[in-house]
């Protein structure tokens, strides 16, 4: 029983240290796609930034040709320089989403980094996440197994402690030998004869004692057992949860790009308009604007897939062991 608790007892910390590791990649994920998302979002503030920029030198000339006011380049100017001040904002975010990625990877806080996917762009299809049985979920998660193990300990203690209540019997033998021998009128000769015995030993002083011991490991027992089944009902809550989350996260990612299709085309159909003087700067900028909040849109809806595919993974207690889609 001692060896095999102690065997326990071993699997117990590595299914604690596995919930460490788990719970410290899932820091580190949220971190790095953070850390994308403040890239991506420099990337956009730059972007809007060059069409601010490229308006205010198309308005300029249109004031030349007497077709815009010294009031609309001065708005336009300072439109760009509200794009400039953001995109420095983020540029200034991005270097301290970064050093945060540093610190929880055990780096320099200024190390430079590239991350896989900071220069990628968002696109339209996304894969779900492959649903798996409850028991594949609970055999993967390390809280899960360390309530097992508890259980399967307290389970020992209890046999250890009804164990010293038990009669404890002994079988003793031994076979003596002589010399002279006595079974024969003390001849100079070797003889001998077996021994054989039987002991007992009954408790009974201690006896009310061990039955309180046993009572209480039994309980403990049955507390872990339940603590057992409360938190797998959890971890299924929970599953299901963060699968709902997800699916309405893909779905939003969807309706988010279609608005970023029609913010786009909308753009270009102002710009246009606005070269060609039929409609005024403020439409312009209302297009621009819904441009940027429509890429904005997209690009959080779209980060908000990556952080739940990686909570749902920590919940299913395969996270760090499937490869990110």
């Amino acid at each position: 029983n001692t060896g095999k608790m102690a065997e326990l007892a071993k699997e117990l910390s590595e299914a604690e240290y596995d919930a460490g590791r788990q719970e410290i990649i899932l820091n580190v994920d949220r971190a790095y796609w953070q850390t994308v998302s403040i890239s991506a979002k420099k990337r956009l503030a730059g972007n809007y930034a060059d069409l601010l920029h490229m308006m205010e030198h198309d308005t300029e000339i249109l004031e030349k040709e007497g077709m815009a006011t010294g009031s609309d380049v001065l708005a336009v100017k300072v439109k760009a320089n509200e794009a400039d001040m953001l995109y420095t904002k983020a540029g200034n975010g991005l270097e301290l989403s970064k050093m945060l990625l540093c610190k929880l990877c055990g780096l320099d806080l200024d190390t430079e980094i590239v991350l896989a996917d900071e220069d990628r762009e968002p696109g339209p299809t996304i894969e779900d996440v492959p649903v798996r049985s409850k028991d594949e979920i609970f055999a993967s998660r390390p809280e899960i197994r360390s309530l097992d193990l508890a259980v399967r300990i307290y389970d020992r203690k209890t046999a250890v402690a009804r164990a010293d209540m038990m009669p404890q019997i002994a079988l003793t033998g031994n076979y003596i030998i002589t010399n002279p021998n006595m079974f024969h009128g003390y001849r100079n000769s070797f003889g001998g004869f077996f021994n054989v015995g039987v002991t007992m030993k009954i408790p009974i002083i201690h006896g009310l004692e061990a039955s309180q011991k046993t009572k209480r490991a039994k309980a403990e027992a049955e507390m872990m057992r339940y603590s057992l089944d409360e938190a797998m009902n959890m971890v299924t809550l929970q599953v299901s949860r963060l699968h709902k989350r997800m699916e309405e996260a893909i779905e939003t990612t969807g309706i988010a790009y279609r608005n970023l299709e029609s913010a786009e085309e909308n753009l270009r159909t102002a710009t246009v308009g606005f070269n060609e003087g039929v409609i005024t700067s403020n439409t312009l900028f209302a297009a621009q604007t819904a441009w940027l909040q429509a890429h904005t849109g997209y690009l959080d809806a779209w980060i908000d897939v990556q952080l739940s595919r990686s909570e749902l993974l920590r919940a299913e207690g395969c996270l760090g062991e499937t490869p990110r889609k």
